[in-house]
């Protein structure tokens, strides 16, 4: 059982809140009108599980993508937990395996690719079951608006932040991953 201390509570409304105004600030990125469109706020997630750990990174993000999407789509409130749960899945997958073994940055972002795929294949399925898309248009859709920023842009964020995240003592060690039995 891992047990939170304040600091690790704090962090997580201190990522909740990051990545709330992160993705309302940055919102998205329009590259061609109607066809492709960035969302630069998915950089956050992997950044949070790598520097944080999975649990603080997935929790914050999953709290963060749940206050920026009430706040910004508050009719459709019932997408929320669908697009919340991918940002936990973007946040955890490559926080706990950067965790389970020495971290550097190929595995931050292998594992970031890995999360982001996870992440828009069951979103992309969620999408197809509600009826909204068909099924490889909708899977195609959430990896061409997270894929680039997710492992890009959290590369990015990680390889910047990491040793100065890491000197404030604020970066999580295996004390947020259950350990192997």
């Amino acid at each position: 059982m891992v047990k939170l201390g304040p600091s690790d509570v704090a962090l997580i409304i201190v990522c909740a809140a990051l990545f709330a105004v992160g993705c309302i600030a940055s919102l998205y990125l329009v590259v061609i009108p109607g066809v492709v469109q960035l969302r630069p706020g998915a950089a956050f997630a992997p950044l949070f599980g790598v520097l944080f750990g999975p649990l603080i990174g997935g929790v914050g993000s999953f709290i963060g993508s749940f206050i920026w999407i009430a706040l910004l789509y508050p009719a459709s409130s019932w997408t929320i937990p669908i697009s919340a749960f991918g940002d936990l899945l973007m946040a955890a997958i490559p926080g706990y395996f950067v965790y389970k073994y020495p971290p550097d940055l190929k595995r931050a972002v292998f594992w970031t690719f890995i999360g982001a795929s996870v992440m828009a294949i069951l979103q992309g399925s969620a999408m197809w079951l509600l009826g909204w898309f068909p099924l490889d248009y909708a899977i195609a859709l959430v990896f061409g608006v997270d894929m680039p920023m997710a492992v890009v842009g959290g590369t990015i964020l990680i390889a910047l932040l990491h040793r100065r995240v890491k000197a404030m003592g604020l970066y999580r060690t295996s004390k947020t991953v259950p350990s192997r039995p």
